[in-house]
């Protein structure tokens, strides 16, 4: 009989603690979900917040860039309006119609003319083409170019010509070179230290050859050596002591799209403005 009755004591006793217990273990579950409720919501108010702080940043950046390029563009205005008058002949350079596509820039000062297209396009855009001279290096290009920023940024810097082209397709620098031994250490000083002169081809100009790099000194992996991956154009003139040289890129810099904008029908230019390319002087 007692043993019953402490049976009954003991289950009577358990039953209060299995319900608490069953209690605790539900507010912890749901203080668990609350919180985790909680830490997603304020993490996604979070991220909200990080990217509409980027997205301002991002409009505050262009809108940076923009007035950067306005400045630089007005300072390249200022000085070209500097610059005195002369007559053709005397001045540093200057631009004249060939045909209704092709314009002929001519450069007296560092001897050398060139044909560029009178517009180029990318998809919905139409740009006229900026010759930016600066030193040694001038620069053709466009408003909607890649390297358009980068461009007025260098060529009112005070970097070394060779600096100002690196990187940039269609920056032509030319140079003072008395030899073959000279022309060879420029190229080491434009393309890398273990970059050397290859092959020279007479081209269309008569007495101006058509140069290559000697990539055989190169060591693959070693990309400050003579590490190349876009084409070059090299002109040198023994006669003149002249060297031009300027780089392609990888693709297509100057090109029109048909009047419907097909991506795959367009007229590529860099080809003829290269054959084009001749010393004056």
């Amino acid at each position: 009989m007692e043993e019953t009755n402490q049976d009954q004591y003991n289950q009577n006793f358990k039953e209060p603690i299995n319900i608490w217990l069953v209690v605790i273990i539900a507010v912890i579950i749901t203080a668990f979900i609350v919180g985790g409720g909680v830490y997603f919501w304020q993490q996604s108010v979070r991220q909200a917040m990080v990217n509409e702080n980027n997205s301002n940043n991002n409009l505050l950046q262009n809108e940076i860039d923009s007035l950067k390029i306005q400045l630089m563009e007005s300072e390249e205005e200022q000085t070209n309006n500097q610059l005195p008058e002369s007559s053709d002949s005397n001045q540093q350079s200057n631009t004249t119609s060939v045909d209704s596509t092709w314009d002929l820039y001519t450069n007296n000062t560092l001897g050398f003319s060139i044909k560029i297209p009178k517009t180029v396009s990318n998809i919905n855009t139409l740009d006229k083409i900026k010759v930016i001279e600066s030193d040694n290096v001038v620069y053709l290009t466009y408003k909607s170019d890649y390297n358009y920023t980068k461009i007025l940024s260098r060529s009112q810097s005070n970097l070394s010509d060779i600096d100002k082209t690196k990187g940039i397709p269609w920056a032509i620098l030319v140079k003072q070179v008395k030899s073959d031994n000279e022309l060879d250490q420029f190229i080491k000083s434009r393309y890398g230290r273990t970059c050397g002169l290859g092959n020279k081809t007479l081209s269309k100009q008569e007495g101006v050859y058509d140069v290559s790099i000697d990539f055989t000194n190169w060591t693959p992996g070693d990309e400050s050596g003579c590490f190349v991956n876009y084409l070059v154009k090299i002109k040198y003139s023994p006669k003149l002591g002249k060297v031009a040289a300027w780089d392609l890129g990888q693709g297509d810099t100057f090109l029109n799209y048909d009047a419907n904008n097909k991506i795959n029908t367009y007229t590529v230019f860099d080809n003829e403005m290269s054959d084009s390319f001749q010393f004056i002087k």
